[in-house]
C-alpha cells in the first residue's frame, strides 16, 4: 500500500520474496527509492495516475532483473481514498508461455501461406471451421471471405461425390481407417468444377473419440483429365 505522498505503507512477505527486499527497508520511502530499476518502468507514471485520481484501476507489467535472469512481474493498481493499493504477481512462465505460443502460430501462419496446397481444420465440438487464404483461392474466393462452417465447403462438393466424401470422413472419425483421402470435385466460383485430392487426420481425445480434424486440399484437375485423356486414347486405339 502507498499513502498520498507515493510511500509505502505496507508492504508484504510475498512481495518482500518477490523484490528481495525486507519490509523494514520499503517502509516510509517512495518506490524508486527501495528499488532503483523501478524508476525505468511504466509503473511510476501509472502510480501518479492512480494517485491522482485521473484512472481507474490498471495493469502494468515490468521486467525486474534476478540475478542473470529477468522476471516478469505483473503489478495491479487500485485507487483509494488515501492511496493506491498494488498487487504484484510473477507472470515470467505466463509470458514466455504466451511468447512461444504467439511464435508457434506465426510459424504455423507463415507455412500455411507457402503451401501449394490448402489446409482446413474443423473443430468437431463447437462446429467452428478454419481454412487457409490457399483454400479460398482453390475454390475462386477473396483472401477476406469469410469461411467459418463445414457446410461451405460440403455445399460445393459435386452431389456425385458427396456420398463418397461422407463416408470417407464417418470410416477416418470412427477409427476405420488410419487417414482421410478422398478426391472429389468442388465449385469453384467460375461455375466449374475442380477436382480436388483431400487428405485429412483426426486428433482425438483421452476416450479416442474424434474431437478435431484438419487437413489439406490440392487442385489435381489437370491429372484427372489427363488420365481421362489416356483413358479415351486407349479405347480409340
Amino acid at each position: 500500500l502507498l499513502d498520498g505522498g507515493g510511500r509505502v505503507t505496507f508492504w508484504s512477505e510475498g512481495l518482500e520474496r518477490l523484490l528481495a527486499c525486507p519490509r523494514a527497508r520499503a517502509v516510509g520511502h517512495v518506490l524508486t527509492a527501495v528499488s532503483p530499476a523501478l524508476a525505468r518502468t511504466g509503473l511510476p507514471p501509472a502510480i501518479e495516475l492512480a494517485l491522482g485520481a485521473q484512472a481507474q484501476a490498471g495493469v502494468v507489467d515490468i521486467n525486474v532483473a534476478s540475478g542473470s535472469a529477468s522476471r516478469v512481474l505483473q503489478v495491479r493498481l487500485a485507487p483509494m481514498a488515501d492511496g493506491v493499493s498494488l498487487t504484484w504477481q510473477d507472470v515470467t512462465e505466463l509470458r514466455a508461455a504466451e511468447q512461444s505460443l504467439r511464435r508457434r502460430e506465426e510459424r504455423l501462419t507463415l507455412a500455411a501461406a507457402g503451401a501449394s496446397d490448402g489446409l482446413w481444420e474443423w473443430d468437431l465440438a463447437s462446429k467452428e471451421f478454419f481454412v487457409s487464404s490457399r483454400w479460398k483461392t482453390l475454390v475462386g474466393l477473396p483472401d477476406d471471405a469469410a469461411v467459418t462452417s463445414p457446410d461451405q465447403w460440403l455445399s460445393r462438393v459435386h452431389t456425385d461425390d458427396l456420398a463418397a466424401l461422407k463416408d470417407a470422413l464417418d470410416a477416418h472419425l470412427g477409427g476405420r481407417t488410419e487417414y482421410l483421402r478422398c478426391e472429389h470435385r468442388v465449385l469453384h466460383e467460375d461455375g466449374s468444377y475442380r477436382w480436388c485430392l483431400c487428405h485429412g487426420i483426426a486428433s482425438r481425445g483421452a476416450s479416442r473419440r474424434s474431437v478435431r480434424v484438419g487437413g489439406s486440399l490440392a487442385d489435381v484437375t489437370d491429372r484427372v483429365l489427363a488420365h481421362a485423356r489416356l483413358r479415351t486414347a486407349g479405347f480409340l486405339d
